[in-house]
């Protein structure tokens, strides 16, 4: 058998199951930064950053524009994903993060939350990349790790993005994600919130079974 004519002209390697995380720059935060240095702190248990003791930040009527602006981005995301727009998503949590050099933060996810986001107030290249990490398999399991020719979507563990100032990241709460150590001289804020659906979440007549309202 010839091996050049081993493989079909129409072989390929398709991609099924995308995970999906918007990005987009140019946030209005003009104020944010003086009004989240006015905001009570406390040093976080892992002793790798500070939290502000308000866990619902974005109630604050100094915020609200900005709350105003994520919950548009937050409506083009689901949009995007084909959710009805019968489907109403709220913001449930909401807290100011402050990284100064040498801090950061470990890999975790966000309980209590279907879609997460970030709002980036202070930052520069060097505050800490954003980074996401793959929870499954896709060829071979942690056990085996060949030593690939080069990485791509198909055999990366992770991905990580630099965020910048004014910029919105939303992701799916589920996804694991950490925060690489600052390494810049300058403080690096943020906004973290978690999102909520509400409304009719399955109104289909032909298996009622699956109904769900959530109000």
């Amino acid at each position: 058998m010839n091996n050049e004519n081993a493989v079909g002209r129409g072989s390929m390697i398709t991609e099924l199951f995308a995970v999906p995380v918007y990005m987009q720059g140019g946030l209005n935060i003009d104020g944010v930064s003086g009004y989240l240095q006015t905001l009570k702190e406390r040093r976080v248990g892992s002793d790798n950053g500070f939290c502000t003791i308000d866990q619902q930040i974005l109630n604050h009527e100094q915020l609200h524009p900005l709350r105003y602006q994520i919950l548009q981005h937050i409506k083009a995301y689901i949009l995007e994903l084909k959710v009805p727009e019968t489907n109403e998503f709220y913001i449930n949590c909401s807290w100011g993060m402050r990284h100064e050099k040498g801090d950061w933060a470990h890999p975790h996810k966000h309980h209590n939350s279907l879609i997460s986001g970030i709002v980036y107030i202070d930052c520069d290249e060097k505050s800490g990349s954003l980074n996401f990490h793959k929870d499954w398999k896709t060829l071979f399991p942690p056990e085996i790790s060949p030593l690939f020719t080069e990485t791509n979507s198909y055999n990366t563990t992770g991905a990580s993005i630099i965020p910048e100032k004014g910029q919105i990241i939303l992701f799916p709460a589920h996804l694991d994600h950490s925060v690489s150590e600052c390494e810049s001289d300058d403080t690096r804020r943020c906004i973290a919130f978690n999102s909520f659906i509400r409304g009719v979440i399955n109104d289909n007549r032909d298996n009622k079974m699956s109904f769900l309202e959530i109000k």
